[in-house]
């Protein structure tokens, strides 16, 4: 079983999250939503391998980051407003990590995606922060059903501004076993990312706590 993420981890990962993109990350989406929100997309090649990493970073006008890291913590409802979820749950708690097994769907012909991984979240310098990697599970061994994606690491993090909106950052790669075609690559980064930042917007609401 491959080591899960650890307080350590979490804090290096998450310290450098709302970091300025050095010159080495190329910009590929710069959009401002009808809604106020923006999203900034960023990626260079993955050192010593042949994968791409991504950046993204915005702000999500008027939306609080206990509500948006409350969404994206819970396993149980995740499928009720991510229309990509097909499964998400938790099969361990190891060390103050969570152990979840997640499938997501692909477009066809794609075959869908597995993916087990740790994760850990708390928070790292005033802002809440989420840090996943994928490891192996006797819980969760792979579905011959599905393509198992290995390796994959993802680093989140949202915090709140003086005026009430929220900046969110994400660090993500990962090794989907495929190359996207370029009009799906364009899709996901024109279409996908912003409906998926909108829909996280939105869903929010729930988990706002009343003002006192």
């Amino acid at each position: 079983m491959a080591a899960i993420v650890t307080e350590e981890d979490m804090h290096r990962y998450g310290s450098s999250l709302f970091d300025a993109p050095t010159p080495d990350w190329k910009q590929i989406v710069h959009t401002t939503m009808k809604t106020g929100h923006t999203i900034n997309v960023y990626s260079r090649a993955l050192s010593g391998t042949s994968l791409t990493e991504y950046r993204g970073i915005g702000i999500m006008v008027g939306k609080k980051a206990t509500s948006l890291m409350r969404l994206n913590l819970q396993l149980e409802d995740r499928k009720a407003w991510d229309e990509h979820c097909l499964d998400c749950r938790q099969v361990d708690f190891i060390d103050g990590s969570q152990v979840v097994y997640w499938v997501v769907k692909f477009p066809w012909p794609m075959s869908d995606r597995e993916y087990t991984f740790s994760r850990r979240a708390g928070i790292v310098d005033g802002a809440h922060c989420v840090v996943s990697r994928a490891m192996t599970h006797p819980g969760a061994p792979p579905n011959g059903r599905y393509t198992h994606v290995d390796p994959f690491f993802s680093a989140c993090g949202f915090r709140d501004l003086p005026n009430g909106d929220c900046e969110y950052s994400l660090h993500y790669y990962d090794d989907i076993k495929t190359v996207l075609p370029s009009a799906l690559i364009k899709w996901i980064t024109k279409k996908a990312i912003p409906k998926m930042v909108q829909v996280m917007a939105d869903n929010s609401e729930r988990y706002d706590e009343p003002d006192s």
